[in-house]
């Protein structure tokens, strides 16, 4: 097994009866893709985009996954119930089990109000695997940066959007990163913000596609 190999996108969207549209990094047939959405007021319910199932939700954070069975899926489309500007970010994920065998996992979500979001511990099930570790923060205050994601994680991977900064502390950033690992458990450490704010974050263990089993071959004389 190897850890899944990780594409990432991200952007923000502005209140709209019709929704705020993600969109997709490049992925193909079987790629397990993540789409996530924070919201700049620190409460909202993000409906589900069709075809996509919730992994979790908390506060202005929520996190969706499929599985791709094309190159071409639809960008998704969620709606939420308040005013305000919201950030996105998606992932496409290639060596990743398939949902329907082991979905993606997490193990809750942690908030506070401080300037490190910190993303809660999780053991996945199943043991010991090269896993993907992906890692999302959102907070409420538009006057903060994101300025690191947890220490060890991948920087190519750091990604971060800033939304409604015009209205100040009714704006918000987030941020996402992700490592690739191999253990039981991971605990991500923190991101830091330029200072305190309140946040939701998330950590999501993406299980590695299980080794083809092998083919026996008897010859009969």
């Amino acid at each position: 097994m190897a850890a899944p190999t990780i594409a990432t996108n991200s952007g923000i969207g502005s209140p709209a009866a019709s929704g705020i549209t993600a969109v997709l990094p490049t992925h193909a047939a079987d790629d397990v893709l993540l789409a996530c959405y924070g919201y700049s007021y620190h409460s909202a319910t993000w409906s589900t985009p069709s075809g996509w199932t919730l992994l979790q939700a908390q506060g202005g954070l929520a996190v969706f996954y499929k599985k791709a069975t094309s190159s071409s899926e639809t960008d998704p489309t969620s709606t939420y119930n308040a005013a305000g500007s919201a950030g996105w970010f998606t992932c496409a994920l290639t060596g990743a089990e398939d949902p329907a065998t082991q979905a993606p996992e997490v193990a809750g979500a942690s908030g506070g109000y401080n300037k490190y979001p910190d993303p809660p511990s999780v053991t996945p099930t199943g043991g010991s695997k090269d896993y993907r570790w992906v890692v999302m923060e959102t907070n409420s205050d538009g006057r903060r940066t994101c300025d690191n994601g947890p220490s060890g994680y991948d920087g190519t991977n750091n990604l971060q959007e800033t939304y409604d900064t015009g209205v100040g502390s009714a704006g918000g950033t987030g941020g996402m990163s992700s490592r690739a690992y191999t253990g039981s458990s991971e605990d991500p450490g923190t991101f830091t913000l330029s200072n305190s704010s309140n946040w939701d974050a998330v950590t999501i263990a993406i299980h590695p596609a299980a080794a083809a089993a092998a083919r026996r071959v008897m010859v009969v004389s």
